[in-house]
């Protein structure tokens, strides 16, 4: 534990974490509907594991089929957007998992793929804006693969240059964002993917909290 998480601790303070996103954040498990599984909720857990003296409380707001540009247009609206959500609410970081639904979009639009990474980008690093505003610290989780970029090629081309352009926006505003690659990518017989190749499974979701909660402690906790 830092010098600074064991004042906090001392202290009772409590440490918020904020986690934004769609359906991926919402938790959606095709075929187990109404039952979500959002990462959230096991992240707070894995951090309580790490460190078991902190005061963490980790909350989240998942908005599925919505895509980062939707996100930000709404920003301001009470139960959907991120400012509204932020704001005076003392939030330490804010997870933001989002650009998904945008591949679709910019895909079906026939784009050439720096034009459409360079919209998803704009889109998602936008979000990220509205809470750096708000003087909140984020980490922007890179858009996962998925079964759709496997059979379409040019899809995962553009994913991947999102997330290379993401990245290079992180580094160039680190002061107030950090970056973090999906912990795992897509395979027909993974276990942690639902069968639509687009969600996670149970299992899925808790890996991901397993995963990123390590690098959530240190920016958010410490």
């Amino acid at each position: 534990m830092s010098a600074a998480a064991t004042t906090a601790a001392a202290l009772g303070i409590e440490k918020k974490i904020f986690c934004y996103g769609d359906s991926l954040t919402a938790g959606t498990t095709p075929g187990k509907e109404p039952q979500l599984f959002p990462y959230a909720r096991s992240l707070e857990q894995e951090l309580k594991t790490i460190d078991s003296n902190m005061n963490i409380a980790v909350r989240w707001r998942g908005l599925p089929g919505w895509t980062a540009a939707a996100m930000v247009n709404q920003q301001d609206v009470d139960g959907v957007g991120l400012r509204h959500a932020l704001s005076n609410k003392g939030v330490d970081l804010a997870v933001i998992l989002a650009g998904t639904n945008d591949l679709g979009y910019v895909f079906q639009s026939q784009m050439e793929v720096d034009l459409a990474a360079r919209e998803i980008t704009r889109s998602v690093t936008s979000l990220h804006t509205v809470a750096h505003t708000e003087g909140v610290r984020t980490l922007a989780i890179s858009i996962p693969d998925s079964g759709f970029q496997s059979q379409v090629p040019v899809a995962k081309k553009i994913v991947r240059k999102a997330n290379e352009n993401i990245e290079k926006w992180c580094l160039e505003n680190c002061d107030m964002c950090s970056y973090l690659d999906f912990p795992f990518g897509w395979n027909t017989d993974d276990s942690r993917w639902a069968a639509d190749g687009l969600h996670f499974s149970e299992e899925g979701y808790l890996e991901i909290a397993r995963a990123i909660a390590p690098t959530v402690y240190a920016i958010g906790c410490s």
